[in-house]
């Protein structure tokens, strides 16, 4: 992510080789220039990703119903984004945090907000005033589901600085957890009233309803184990479900009851035995600091840069580590009044998924223990991974953009430690018991020690086995060539002094050094 695009035409093509084994799943792409990522995503730089299955893999029937491009009751993925406006005399000016140290401001000289954002949706209304989201760029837009069919909702928190927590307004609705951060949960499926989504996180929901009806659906700063009052988003209207009759003939669907399943770098860390607990330097807890406790950084250390070699910790291939998520410093059970507004900053680790060990909370909502994440909370909770494939550098950081902007990042660094197999030995040459045979004859009948390997006869060398016949002497240099007869020709040498010349008739060259 260290590379650099130059703004004004600047372009540069991404290649990625994707491993046969790598799972289907929902995915975002976003810009991540380090010191500006909140300002750039939020201005729109992000979208949806979506893996599709390889070749060989197989969902079963109930999955690849939902999943299948071609299922009439298929709803487009949703990306939720977060906008922020204020009123600066007779305009409206957009703003976004940038790095916590002042507002990037620009005027939109007087264009009205719906045909600047909102195109095909629907403007705010006043009272929600200069601080909402959008759903695929339209405020409170509709999807379109049917009665008495399981229908799968792809949803994307593109919101860089704040987390949500969704809930459809209506008893006739149920929600059921299949995959999370790309991912597939294990039966059984969790039932929500609610699905919370922290900044980065991405949740795969099949949702279905009984009744007919206009549902809204609303979002809100609490539920369960409550990750931050700071950053959460009060919303009453996200956006609406729809929910048409099941037609004349119409087949309903019911919730999927079978299991996905997950390639070996997915396989489950929550009975490893040969767990490690912290990595090669020790570190056993990745704790954000800043904000009310000073400086932004990672166990107190702000973001080096890249290529500076600093890291967090070092960790080896193809082994299981365990690592405990803090906050600021301060464990959960020994909060003080009002600690409670010390926003819990979301983990996100790239490259390689992290499996929940502990802290899920009993609802499912906001994390469920043995579920594989690339972004969860730091509710004091302890996660297990295995770096597999790939070595290098890897990215940490907070993923409210803002704090990573100011510094709540670093680098994990990950190495193949393993010993390289020792080569097998070479066979032994077989042994040469051929010399005792002193012509071409009796050589070539002969075979060596081990009764199989046939001996071979070079009249420089003579017989040996084939393993033990040095290469072929280069050839003397040629000054033979200045003999014209054959009688000065064969009792003439080579240069080397040794080399007998020969002579040959028809020859190009009568007289020359054997080759």
């Amino acid at each position: 992510i260290d590379t650099h695009i130059e703004p004004n035409g600047g372009t540069h093509d991404y290649v990625y080789h994707m491993p046969s084994d790598h799972l289907m799943g929902t995915h975002w792409y976003h810009a991540h220039h380090h010191g500006s990522t909140a300002m750039q995503v939020g201005s729109g730089m992000a979208g949806i990703l979506l893996v599709e299955p390889a070749a060989d893999y197989e969902l079963p029937a109930s999955l690849q119903e939902l999943y299948s491009d071609d299922d009439e009751h298929r709803v487009p993925p949703m990306l939720f984004f977060h906008h922020q406006f204020t009123d600066f005399g007779n305009d409206q000016t957009i703003f976004f945090w940038l790095s916590h140290q002042g507002l990037l401001s620009q005027s939109l000289n007087n264009v009205p907000m719906n045909e600047v954002w909102l195109t095909g949706g629907t403007s705010p209304p006043d009272e929600v005033g200069d601080d909402f989201y959008t759903v695929n760029g339209q405020y409170n837009p509709r999807v379109t589901v049917t009665q008495n069919v399981a229908t799968l909702l792809r949803m994307v928190h593109g919101g860089g600085s704040k987390h949500i927590t969704l809930t459809v307004n209506s008893a006739a609705c149920s929600l059921q957890l299949i995959a999370r951060d790309g991912v597939f949960h294990s039966l059984p499926y969790v039932e929500l009233d609610s699905i919370h989504f922290q900044s980065g996180t991405r949740s795969d929901v099949a949702i279905r309803c009984t009744q007919p009806g206009v549902f809204s659906v609303s979002s809100s700063s609490t539920v369960g184990l409550q990750p931050s009052t700071v950053n959460g988003h009060d919303q009453a209207n996200m956006f609406e479900v729809e929910v048409i009759p099941l037609p004349a003939g119409g087949v309903a669907r019911a919730m999927p009851t079978s299991e996905a399943p997950l390639p070996s770098y997915l396989s489950s860390l929550m009975n490893d035995p040969n767990v490690v607990v912290g990595g090669q330097m020790g570190v056993d807890v990745i704790d954000f600091t800043g904000g009310l406790r000073g400086g932004w950084g990672i166990n107190g250390v702000p973001f080096p840069g890249f290529g500076e070699q600093i890291y967090v910790e070092t960790f080896c291939l193809d082994t299981t580590y365990q690592m405990q998520l803090g906050d600021q410093g301060f464990p959960l059970n020994t909060r003080g009044p009002g600690m409670s507004m010390i926003p819990r900053h979301p983990y996100h680790q790239h490259v390689n998924h992290f499996q929940i060990f502990n802290g899920g909370d009993p609802s499912g909502s906001v994390m469920r223990d043995g579920e594989w994440r690339d972004v969860a909370p730091t509710l004091d909770s302890v996660i297990r991974f295995r770096p597999v494939h790939f070595t290098g550098e890897i990215v940490v950081h907070c993923h409210l953009l803002q704090h990573e902007d100011q510094g709540m990042m670093g680098l994990y660094r990950v190495n193949d430690c393993g010993v390289p197999p020792t080569p097998p030995p070479t066979p032994p040459a077989p042994e040469d018991d051929c010399t005792q045979n002193t012509n071409r004859i009796s050589c070539i009948a002969a075979t060596c020690s081990d009764g199989m390997t046939s001996c071979v006869f070079d009249r420089t060398n003579g017989c040996s086995c084939p393993s033990t016949v040095p290469p072929p002497p280069t050839p003397p240099a040629d000054d033979c060539s200045q003999y014209t007869t054959r009688r000065t020709c064969i009792t003439a040498t080579c240069s080397d002094g040794v080399t007998a010349c020969v002579f040959d008739r028809n020859a190009a060259t009568t007289c020359s050094c054997p080759q």
